[in-house]
């Protein structure tokens, strides 16, 4: 995503364009280079798939472009709503300029959903770097990985199905 739009062959057919993308946040410390690429791998990626998407002739109905419980930062045991404001450490200021570039797809016609998620396993996908990231540092965990406040999702079509307009059955 990060060395142009992608391109136009790449939504031929397409209805339901589900953007993942972005450099993990779990990949050892966030040096002044790393945290450039977690933010520029998200935003920059972000912004080029929806000048992609505004180029189309025949455009996708649907984007759904994932964002993270980083948003709100590290707020403890404060009760949060989709409506609170975004936090502000440095993950939460990532998620904000992030969630920012996605709706630009409806100014095209498009439906935008925006999905806030913590960890999100998939099949082949294991928790053990998590816990083996926080012993190896010795900090304290980040709130999203708070033993407290555990958060963390599937990859499935409910979330696809939703996105389009209708209920997954099961």
């Amino acid at each position: 995503p990060l060395a142009g739009p992608p391109p136009r062959e790449a939504f031929a057919g397409v209805q339901v364009v589900i953007h993942l993308a972005g450099e993990p946040i779990s990949q050892g410390r966030w040096t002044a280079a790393a945290k450039a690429a977690i933010r520029a791998s998200r935003v920059e990626g972000t912004r080029n798939l929806v000048a992609a998407l505004r180029d189309l002739d025949e455009r996708p109905r649907v984007l759904v472009s994932a964002s993270a419980v980083g948003f709100y930062g590290d707020r403890g045991a404060e009760e949060l709503t989709e409506q609170a404001p975004p936090g502000s450490d440095f993950l939460a200021g990532v998620c904000a300029a992030w969630e920012a570039e996605a709706p630009r797809a409806a100014e095209l016609g498009m439906r935008v959903v925006l999905s806030r998620t913590g960890i999100v396993l998939a099949p082949r996908m294991t928790m053990a770097p998590y816990p083996a990231m926080r012993m190896a540092t010795a900090l304290r965990p980040p709130a999203w990985l708070s033993p407290r406040f555990p958060v963390w999702g599937d990859l499935n079509m409910a979330t696809v199905l939703e996105a389009m307009g209708k209920r997954p059955t099961s």
